[in-house]
C-alpha cells in the first residue's frame, strides 16, 4: 500500500539511497488512497493520490506549528509503500486517513518538499492552523527521489 506521511527535513536527510528501508513508529498520521475505492480511470486514481500527498502535507503543517522555529518551515511528505495496510484509520471519500498504531516497516519511494522561498508563508500558515492552510493552495510540493533526500535545498 502507498501511503503518504508528514515527515521532517532532517528525518529526509537520514535516509539513504540504499537500501531505503524505513519503519515508521506508531503514532505517525498517514494518508493512503482506500485500497476499496473504484476509479473510472487512471486520472481520477491520480487525483485521489494528489489528495493524500496534500493530506499528509496538511499533518506536516501541524508539525511545523508545534516546532517553533527549530527547523525550517518546510512541508515534507515522505511517500513509501508498505506491505501491509496500517490496521486503523478512517476512510474520507477516496482516502483512508489514519494514524499508526504499530511500528511498520516501509520502503521509501520519494519525497516532496515546499521551495525554501516558501518556508515564510508557510511558516505562517502553520501558525494560522485551520485558517491559514488556504494560503498555501497556490504552493506546489516539490518531488525529489530518495537518491536526493540528502541534498535537498532548504534556504533560497
Amino acid at each position: 500500500m502507498r501511503m503518504y506521511l508528514p515527515w521532517s527535513i532532517g528525518e529526509l536527510a537520514g535516509i539513504g539511497p540504499t537500501p531505503n528501508s524505513v519503519a515508521v513508529g506508531p503514532g505517525t498520521p498517514f494518508a493512503a488512497v482506500d485500497p476499496h475505492a473504484a476509479f473510472d480511470s487512471a486520472d481520477d486514481r491520480e487525483e485521489a493520490e494528489f489528495q493524500a500527498l496534500y493530506a499528509a502535507a496538511g499533518f506536516s503543517l501541524e508539525a511545523i506549528a508545534r516546532d517553533a522555529g527549530h527547523a525550517p518551515a518546510l512541508r515534507a511528505v515522505l511517500t513509501v509503500e508498505a506491505e501491509e495496510a496500517p490496521n486503523s484509520g478512517a476512510v474520507a471519500g477516496d482516502l483512508f486517513i489514519g494514524v499508526i498504531s504499530s511500528p511498520l516497516e516501509c520502503t521509501a519511494v520519494c519525497a516532496h518538499v515546499d521551495e525554501p522561498q516558501a518556508a515564510g508563508l508557510v511558516r505562517s500558515a502553520a501558525i494560522a492552523g485551520d485558517d491559514g492552510a488556504g494560503a498555501l493552495e497556490g504552493a506546489d510540493l516539490l518531488w525529489y527521489d530518495v537518491s536526493e533526500l540528502g541534498d535537498i535545498p532548504l534556504a533560497p
